[in-house]
């Protein structure tokens, strides 16, 4: 064999030892933690999937606390201001004594 022909299978030989060193390490380095990440995403996708669901059926519970109080009298527009209050507290992480002193200064004083 001549220096040509033994350089070019050095070469190939090298090469291909770095492919699959190249394979392993993606396969045990790399990819577990692009599975970790997408998981990691998932997990904060579902839960502002959760949240948007619980405001629009809160939102839907509102609108149909304000028909039942049109049409039947039996809610005021008070009471209804008060849950809307409440309920947007709640979902902005304030507790609900700081929600229930804000209501009491917006009350009219008798």
């Amino acid at each position: 064999m001549n220096v040509g022909t033994k350089m070019i299978s050095l070469l190939a030989l090298l090469f291909a030892v770095l492919i699959v060193l190249e394979v392993g390490i993606q396969k045990r380095i790399v990819m577990p933690s692009f599975a970790e990440l997408e998981r990691d995403d998932a997990r904060t996708s579902m839960k502002r999937v959760d949240y948007a669901l619980k405001m629009t059926l809160d939102s839907l519970g509102l609108t149909a606390a304000d028909g039942l109080g049109q049409l039947g009298g039996r809610l005021s527009i008070r009471a209804i201001a008060e849950r809307r209050v409440r309920r947007r507290e709640r979902h902005s992480g304030r507790d609900e004594a700081a929600a229930d002193q804000r209501l009491d200064d917006r009350r009219p004083r008798r």
